[in-house]
């Protein structure tokens, strides 16, 4: 595994109270990570993403610059199985 897919893997373990509820897969090419979130209940889907994304923003962002730094691309995405959160995924429409 890539150094910085090992990061994730580390600091989402860090940052959740149930650490076998999501895995980390990456695929080949550029550095493409993405993090598969298998939640029991939305509680550990909201703890990986955050209040208003802040937590998943935060690992995307640093990663990104860890990526930088090797010259690599890292695009960390989140699967959810019943498609109600991801990154850009259907949402409603703030007033």
């Amino acid at each position: 595994m890539h150094p910085i897919t090992v990061w994730i893997d580390e600091t989402l373990r860090q940052v959740l109270r149930e650490r076998d509820a999501f895995a980390v897969k990456e695929m080949l090419g550029d550095v493409v990570l993405t993090v598969e979130v298998t939640p029991r209940d939305d509680a550990v889907a909201g703890g990986i993403i955050g209040r208003d994304g802040m937590t998943i923003n935060a690992v995307r962002h640093l990663a990104q610059r860890m990526g930088r730094t090797s010259t690599t691309i890292v695009d960390v995405k989140i699967e959810v199985a019943d498609g109600k959160f991801g990154r850009r995924g259907p949402q409603e429409t703030r007033r």
